[in-house]
């Protein structure tokens, strides 16, 4: 890919040096040809007129190469040289102007620059008093001499533009970040348009007229995009994104901050596309930096820099923060008011009992102690969850592994949950045995999933228990609605609610979590699913292998 290197300071400098003196030179001959009336002198601003006139169009057109004023130089001395073939001091003073000129493109230092000046004008001096055979062998040294090193100058120049063009474009293709080169040329010659119809806020005339917009942004003409480009935008290869580019909700902005800086001047501008999609269709959030390089303090919009950085994990990492931001204010209003339905309870039935305990009878008493016992149970197992989802992961959980009686756990926590009358069902077919697990650990789990199903399941409850392959599942079962299928390993997360139910106090969102991970340190499962008629929350733990029990046929509870 060719992009076109940038003169060196030190070049553009001794160019315009070469230049001036140039046409200052030739205004000094025709001056004093006309004054004289001498054709001679006329003939001798040729060589300074070429470098002149070379110079003055390389600076207009921005192309100001050094090559060219040797080039010119030379040209000059030639035809100089052919009309005036006697004239070998004025060819040899050319040539060795020539030859300064070239050694100054390769010597950096002042003082070794200003010493072959002296030299030079030495030698000059020397020359105008030699004649004959002797001149002639000097002006022929001096005209070899020069046309070595304007040529050695040439190719060494060549040489340093092909090595500097070859960088920039190895840097460009294999630079880390997306880089685009765009023309904003156009853009800039239609603004200038618009400045002289009157338009005075470019910004508020864009946000008015969006058609405005398109128009601007179809000038503008994407020269070169880098690999990494190509891969961020998902293409095929750099042809799919030469192409015109389109305006869209998403990427208005941006187009419209760039536009207002080439409308200002402004030699930068960062900018967001926040919500953009790949080719591919994929969803992406890139920084924008737009730049316009200057050349001699003049911005050149035919090569615009814009460098891209890929902001969608970043934006991802944020809206994930701020979602857990608002889970955990959520998680604080619905903790509260979760403790407070059971304290408050626990509160206002032990001051009842405080302060009326001789008034009340017996049977109300042991009802209201009662309650205040499941209301106090309440209260521990919320706060049960709650250290257990805070000790997950820093392996300060403890299970204690002995045999349990699942079928006799399932009843118990249904019993003290929903009631008595819930079917608990056994799978006539298996060799039920004991589970090896935690009796504690699994009666929380269950409590979770049975509250679960109180809160957000169908009315028709039910548990079945089976023994499959070494481990003990236990189905607690209802006929509620279906998850959809993005939320079914969800559900499992911390804070999570897939849904919430009218007139229903909404979970903390622990107890499906804090229970998979229980299992999970049992050496079990817990998971989700549903069979087209009922949702099934399964545990399944492992049997306790040294437990002889017999077959049983089916059981209801």
């Amino acid at each position: 890919m060719p992009i076109e290197k940038t003169r060196s300071p030190f070049e553009r400098r001794l160019t315009r040096l070469a230049t001036i003196f140039a046409t200052a030179a030739t205004i000094a001959f025709w001056m004093l040809g006309l004054a004289f009336d001498r054709q001679d002198l006329g003939d001798r601003a040729i060589v300074a007129a070429l470098i002149a006139v070379v110079g003055i169009v390389g600076r207009l057109l921005n192309r100001e190469h050094a090559a060219s004023v040797i080039g010119a130089a030379a040209v000059g001395t030639m035809t100089f040289g052919m009309m005036h073939p006697s004239s070998g001091q004025a060819t040899t003073a050319v040539s060795l102007t020539i030859c300064l000129m070239a050694l100054g493109f390769f010597i950096r230092s002042k003082k070794t620059i200003a010493a072959m000046g002296l030299v030079l004008l030495a030698y000059l001096v020397g020359l105008s008093s030699l004649s004959g055979e002797t001149f002639r062998l000097a002006d022929a040294l001096t005209t070899g001499l020069a046309m070595f090193f304007g040529i050695y100058m040439v190719l060494a120049l060549r040489r340093d533009m092909v090595a500097g063009s070859s960088r920039h474009a190895h840097l460009f293709r294999e630079a880390p970040v997306a880089l685009w080169e765009e023309d904003f040329s156009k853009v800039a010659s239609a603004l200038g348009e618009l400045r002289s119809r009157g338009v005075t806020n470019i910004r508020q005339h864009l946000d008015d007229h969006r058609d405005e917009v398109d128009r601007l942004v179809g000038l503008i003409r994407v020269r070169h995009v880098n690999e990494a480009t190509v891969a961020m935008l998902e293409a095929t290869d750099a042809a799919d994104l030469l192409q015109p580019l389109v305006v869209d909700d998403d990427n208005a902005p941006a187009f419209i901050d760039q536009i207002v800086a080439v409308w200002d001047g402004s030699p930068a501008v960062v900018t967001e596309v926040v919500d953009g999609q790949t080719l591919k269709g994929r969803p992406f959030s890139i920084l924008l930096h737009w730049s316009v390089p200057q050349v001699d303090g003049v911005a050149d919009y035919r090569r615009v820099q814009v460098a891209t950085v890929d902001l969608t994990s970043q934006k991802d990492h944020e809206r994930r923060l701020r979602e857990l931001l608002d889970a955990r204010d959520e998680f604080v209003a619905t903790i509260s008011h979760e403790l407070r339905t059971p304290l408050t309870a626990v509160v206002g039935l032990s001051e009842e009992l405080r302060d009326r305990s001789d008034e009340i009878p017996e049977l109300e008493r042991v009802e209201l102690t009662g309650l205040i016992a499941a209301q106090s149970l309440e209260v521990a197992n919320i706060v049960e969850d709650l250290l257990v989802a805070s000790r997950v992961g820093s392996d300060q959980v403890a299970v204690r592994r002995a045999p349990v009686d699942m079928a006799a756990e399932v009843r118990a926590v249904l019993d003290a949950y929903l009631g008595a009358g819930i079917e608990v069902v056994v799978d006539p077919t298996s060799r039920m045995r004991l589970a090896l697990a935690d009796e504690a650990r699994v009666r929380q789990i269950l409590r979770n999933l049975v509250v679960n199903t109180q809160r957000y399941g169908g009315p028709a409850v039910r548990a079945v228990i089976a023994e499959r392959n070494n481990r003990i599942v236990t189905e607690i079962r209802d006929d509620g609605s279906p998850l959809p299928t993005h939320q079914r390993n969800a559900i499992f997360q911390p804070f999570f609610r897939a849904r919430q139910t009218h007139g229903v106090t909404a979970s903390v969102g622990l107890g499906l979590t804090v229970s998979r991970e229980l299992a999970r340190l049992m050496g079990g499962e817990l998971s989700y699913e549903h069979d087209g008629s009922e949702t099934i929350f399964s545990l399944s733990l492992p049997v306790l292998v040294d437990d002889p029990a017999p077959t049983l046929e089916a059981l209801v509870y």
